[in-house]
Formats: C-alpha cells, structure tokens, sequence
C-alpha cells in the first residue's frame, strides 16, 4: 500500500489514525472509501467543503486529489493512551511528516483519531505534549474551535476531527463541544 493518496501538494490533507486492525491487507489505499471511519467522519465533510468553497469561489473541490495518509503504518505502533512519551519510530515518523507538510504547506491539515491528533500536533511543533486520554471530546471542541477562530490562508492550520469511537460514548458533550449556538465559523469563512 502506498504511503498516501492523492496530490501531496494539494492544499488539503487528511491525516488518519493507522490502518485498522481489521483486514488492513486487503485495504487498497488509505482511508479507503469502502471503510466505515471514512464516511463516519471524512464524508460529511466533504459534503459541506465543497458547498462552501463553491459558494465563496465559485469553485469546486476535487476530491480525488485530497492527499491522504495515515499518521501511523501499523495498528500495533499506536502509542498507549497514557504515554507522553514516544518511541523513537514513532517520533522519526513525526519528523519525517513534519518534513513533508513543510515541503507542501497545506492550508488545511485534517486529522482525526487519537494518535493524528497529537501527531500532527508534534510534527507542527506545538511546545506542549499530551497523552491520548487528553484528547477527550471537551479538549477536541475546544482545539476545534480555537483552531477555526484562527484559520489563516497563509499557514498550515491544523483541524482536529471528533472520531466516531468518542462519540458514541459521548453524544451530548461532542455535540456541545463541536456545535456552536452562534452558527459562526470565525475568520469570515463561513456564517449563518
């Protein structure tokens, strides 16, 4: 399996967890569209991107060129939910992704599940490292709309996604914590 899908320097990257445990061998690419985290998270996404963008631009997305990749190969090298510290693959990993977005400076780095979170974190620098368990969905509400309050054309802005395993367990605080009252998406990208 390749290491991504689509254009790398495509403004847009979608950064997963890891390839799940399940049937990985027979998955074609990451985040393979036959796969039920792709639709739980990545499809209503994609469904209100291109609305917006349209609707802003007046032009379209195309989804085949969104870069995707996981932010770890093997299921088994997530890191445990207590550690802040890493591995040393893990964080050799973390640098060579750091290289990477560098190399392309998406605008908008997409991740969702525990370890992209804190990976993409760690690979854009962030001075502060956590273990998984902090990446509960109050925290992810809270980095969600901090990080949409300060989107900026010009950097790389890193947009954590709920996964679908917090929410079950979670419905009413991920739905406080990533639905605003207000309906505004700061900065003037979106709005009621």
């Amino acid at each position: 399996m390749n290491e991504h899908s689509g254009d790398p320097a495509f403004p847009i990257l979608l950064l997963g967890d890891s390839n799940p445990k399940n049937g990985q061998n027979r998955l074609k690419m990451r985040l393979d569209p036959r796969h039920p985290a792709r639709h739980n998270i990545w499809t209503p996404v994609i469904d209100e991107t291109p609305d917006i963008i349209y609707k802003k631009g007046k032009k379209r997305v195309n989804t085949s060129t969104i870069c995707t990749r996981n932010a770890l190969q093997e299921p088994s090298n997530k890191p445990s939910p207590n550690d802040v510290q890493w591995n040393d693959a893990i964080e050799k990993r973390i640098r060579e992704f750091a290289w990477k977005v560098q190399l392309h400076l998406p605008i908008v780095l997409i991740s969702f599940g525990l370890s992209s979170v804190e990976f993409a974190h760690r690979a854009q620098g962030e001075p502060t490292k956590r273990n998984l368990k902090y990446w509960g969905a109050e925290h992810l509400g809270d980095e969600f709309w901090s990080k949409i309050g300060s989107f900026s054309v010009n950097a790389v802005n890193v947009i954590s996604l709920l996964h679908v395993s917090i929410a079950r367990g979670h419905f009413v605080e991920s739905h406080e914590s990533f639905s605003s009252s207000s309906g505004i998406i700061t900065s003037g990208i979106l709005q009621n």
